[in-house]
């Protein structure tokens, strides 16, 4: 029996040239379009007021039904 000197590599089921693609999209905070990105930030801002507004009103509402 001969053996092989050379050993044989597992082939990649990426083609040659072929880059791995990103697992998530990029953030509209990070986006390279100002307009995008001050609408990602001034959305995430209301947003997080009006949960505090919320946060607010349901405490306000148990206390004044305890």
């Amino acid at each position: 029996m001969e053996k092989n000197p050379k050993k044989t590599k597992l082939k990649s089921s990426r083609r040659p040239g072929e880059y791995k693609r990103k697992s998530a999209p990029e953030p509209a905070e990070e986006h390279k379009n100002p307009i995008v990105r001050f609408l990602a930030r001034t959305g995430y801002t209301v947003w997080l007021i009006a949960l505090g507004i919320g946060i607010v009103i349901a405490f306000v509402v148990s206390v004044a039904l305890l």
